[in-house]
């Protein structure tokens, strides 16, 4: 399933559940790797999400996608967690909501990369209360100029939402009103 929608807070974003972006793949580098410890209190519903999100902000725009993967260990234990870094170098080509005023660079960089392992092991992190698995993030893309710590943030949220939403995937609708009023706030 995938979407586009616009809300208060953002111009734009694309959202794909449980399917791959089609201009997803690229180079990436090895990343980050880390465990943590997680109460499983929290199902996964949806294994697949990805969100690529634009906000104009004055003359620039906050800009990032990422998307995420679930698999689930029977066997219990911890979430093992695994970031992908892109390539130096990597440039995207395609339709990138951002693509008309940043030059967008496929994989997150290594500060993207820490400030995303730093957001999903903070100890608040809604993270924790997934199942034992593997969560690994990918997909990624980023503006040269319009990407910060805390766009990352936002879309790291974005994702935990989605792979946890109860029932069928959302709709667009749905979406859009969660992201107001839980990620722009």
């Amino acid at each position: 399933m995938r979407f586009e929608v616009a809300g208060k807070a953002y111009s734009a974003a694309r959202v794909w559940i449980n399917e791959v972006p089609a201009n997803a793949a690229h180079p990436t580098n090895a990343g980050t790797y880390f465990r943590l410890t997680c109460n499983g209190e929290a199902a996964v519903t949806n294994p697949f999400c990805c969100v690529e999100l634009f906000i104009p902000m004055g003359g620039m725009a906050a800009y990032g996608r990422l998307g995420a993967w679930f698999v689930p260990d029977s066997q219990g234990g911890d979430l093992a967690v695994s970031i992908e870094s892109g390539q130096e170098g990597a440039v995207y080509t395609g339709d990138a909501l951002a693509s008309k005023t940043d030059a967008i660079r496929l994989g997150l960089d290594d500060e993207m990369t820490a400030a995303l392992a730093e957001h999903v092991s903070r100890a608040a992190s809604p993270f924790h209360g997934l199942p034992p698995g593997a969560l690994s993030f990918g997909w990624a893309a980023q503006g040269d100029v319009g990407t910060s710590v805390s766009t990352i943030s936002l879309l790291a949220d974005a994702i935990y939402w989605l792979l946890v939403h109860p029932g069928p995937p959302p709709s667009a609708d749905q979406f859009r009103d969660a992201f107001d009023r839980r990620f722009a706030a």
